[in-house]
């Protein structure tokens, strides 16, 4: 039987784990450059690997396994040895665009996927709100 005193110091540790997994797993969803929130584009067809753009500036970044992880699998020989490097593409109709190069120093496959999502939202204006003057009490 543990002292509670261990008890404590162990749902502490864990606790303390637990949430510095899930802050790093948030910081990977955030713009390198510029911290805002990543966007999620279409995952490319028999790919393993997700194309992350950031609304505001032009970085892109691909995540294997939810990570920004070195390699990623490949779809030819299904080995982790996949390189997904990426860059982001100007669009007309203001759609983010990415292009990923994918090469395997495995098997020596070598493709390039365009990924594009829907146009980033515009910032929403909010109004604020308005009290009437009437109900307020003043001079109406």
């Amino acid at each position: 039987m543990l002292n509670p005193l261990t008890w404590i110091a162990i749902l502490s540790i864990a606790g303390v784990i637990f949430a510095s997994a899930a802050f790093s797993l948030r910081a990977q969803r955030r713009c390198p450059a510029c911290r805002a929130n990543l966007v999620e584009l279409p995952k490319p067809e028999d790919r393993t690997y997700e194309v992350m753009a950031c609304p505001h500036c032009p970085t892109a970044v691909t995540l294997a396994v939810g990570h920004r992880a070195r390699f990623s699998w490949c779809p030819t020989c299904k080995q982790r040895a996949l390189q997904t490097p990426c860059i982001r593409k100007p669009s007309d109709s203001g759609a983010l665009v990415v292009e990923v190069h994918e090469q395997c120093h495995v098997c020596g496959h070598n493709a390039v996927v365009s990924v594009e999502g829907p146009a980033p939202p515009r910032g929403l204006v909010v109004p604020f709100p308005t009290r009437d003057k009437r109900r307020a009490g003043g001079d109406g």
